[in-house]
């Protein structure tokens, strides 16, 4: 089957934006041709972690510390780091790298643990938590 190169160029960059990948070429002439008798791409998956808190909940007293660090199905090696984010930092603040939260004021804050993505070795992956903060008498 032959097809000019802009239309060639045109299904390869379909084929490849499903795959999340973008080519960036023209053709040199639109009125070449081009006979392709088969083109195979290959995607490898990249695995997906999943990550897990010894406990779904966490309270913790005002000025008081507390840690429910985030596992990973993947970990260890070059597989992306985990981070922690606190949704609200008026009511409890969570360490970024150890997931050691404080408490603040009273109220209920989400905790999130970010495992990073690292290029063909894992993709991005979180998980959450709802942390209560109990005024301390």
């Amino acid at each position: 089957m032959k097809h000019t190169a802009t239309q060639l160029l045109i299904w390869l960059r379909a084929a490849l934006l499903l795959l999340g990948l973008t080519l960036i070429a023209t053709p040199q002439s639109a009125s070449a041709v081009i006979n392709i008798r088969s083109i195979t791409i290959t995607a490898e998956s990249v695995p997906v972690p999943v990550l897990s808190f010894a406990n779904e909940t966490l309270t913790v007293d005002t000025s008081r510390k507390s840690t429910n660090q985030a596992t990973s199905t993947l970990s260890g090696g070059s597989y992306g780091t985990i981070s922690y984010s606190s949704a609200n930092t008026a009511i409890a603040t969570v360490d970024a790298s150890s997931g050691e939260v404080t408490g603040i004021a009273g109220g209920t804050s989400v905790i999130t643990a970010t495992q990073a993505a690292v290029a063909g070795v894992n993709t991005e992956a979180t998980k959450t938590y709802t942390v209560t903060v109990r005024n301390r008498s």
